[in-house]
């Protein structure tokens, strides 16, 4: 009898031993399964090309150029099935350059040739990219070209724009106190710059004078009385010269004084996109002086006209 039950438990045990094992087994590969799934889209169930092209993204950016052509293929080929021109455009870039950096290059002009079909100004960033790859590129779109394959777009030709240069002087407000017509002479105006300069001078050599006399000759009576009144009506006159010349200058001060005008064309490229209006271009005049590019409306060779300004200091 012992024996008996000692055989079932035998038994038993190996049963729940088998089962047991059994089970772990095929917990085992569940997990192994997903895990692979798991890994294969990055951590996440990726349902939808946009949650594929993200993962696309995020691998190209570490260097997992495996990993971009496992994602991206099945998006690209055999028709695209992002959602917008911009994403596919992108996509095959990725793509062509995963290629190129694994070392195949058939593959590489294959995603470029359609990426230039599709887009035959793309151009890859140089700083980015090796330059080999860039230079590859191009020739692939110049073999392109040459068998008519794409067509570069026509962009218009820009005509020149017609300017006129005026070179400006930028006058200080604070040169108008000046005595003796500094404003004046400042504002080119020199009529009026000598008759304050000489009539100040006048004054001041006769209040001078006056006073030169008293102290060495040192008059007595009438004679004093007159050279002390010589001496303040020179000051006084003086006085009221200078305050006239200031009122003058600033009455006749401008910030901004022409000192020549020219006119110029400049190429549209530089000054003008094509419709002809201007941008700003700073002009170099040298000395104390400042140029100012002002643009007049004119007229402008294959229509349209302009407005700009331009200070340099």
């Amino acid at each position: 009898m012992d024996r008996t039950l000692g055989k079932v438990s035998i038994i038993a045990s190996l049963r729940n031993g088998l089962y047991n094992a059994a089970m772990r087994r095929g917990m085992n590969l569940v997990l192994a399964v997903a895990t692979a799934l798991c890994l294969g889209t990055g951590g996440v169930w990726a349902q939808t090309p946009a949650e594929q092209f993200e993962l696309a993204r995020n691998a190209f950016h570490y260097q997992d150029y495996e990993r971009v052509i496992a994602l991206l293929t099945p998006l690209l080929e055999p028709e695209p099935t992002l959602p917008s021109k911009e994403q596919v455009l992108q996509a095959r870039e990725w793509l062509g350059a995963s290629y190129w950096w694994k070392g195949e290059k058939v593959q590489f002009r294959q995603q470029y040739t359609r990426l230039l079909q599709e887009d035959p100004d793309f151009q890859l960033d140089p700083f980015f990219y090796p330059p080999e790859m860039v230079q590859e590129l191009e020739d692939l779109r110049n073999q392109l070209i040459e068998l008519k394959v794409i067509t570069l777009a026509r962009k218009d030709p820009v005509e020149p724009s017609v300017v006129i240069v005026r070179t400006v002087k930028l006058n200080d407000p604070w040169v108008n106190v000046l005595p003796f017509g500094g404003g004046q002479f400042a504002q080119r105006r020199y009529g009026k710059g000598a008759l304050f300069l000489s009539s100040q001078l006048l004054c001041l050599g006769a209040n001078g004078g006056s006073w030169l006399y008293m102290y060495l000759a040192n008059p007595t009576g009438s004679a004093r009385t007159a050279a002390l009144s010589t001496m303040y009506a020179g000051i006084g006159t003086f006085a009221a010269m200078y305050l006239w010349g200031v009122v003058d200058a600033f009455v006749g001060f401008e910030r901004e004084q022409v000192i020549e005008e020219k006119e110029e064309r400049t190429p549209g490229g530089e000054a003008g996109n094509r419709n002809g209006s201007l941008l700003r271009k700073e002009v170099d005049s040298g000395g104390d002086s400042a140029s100012i590019r002002s643009v007049l409306p004119l007229a402008i060779p294959g229509g349209g006209f302009g407005l700009g300004l331009t200070l340099s200091f």
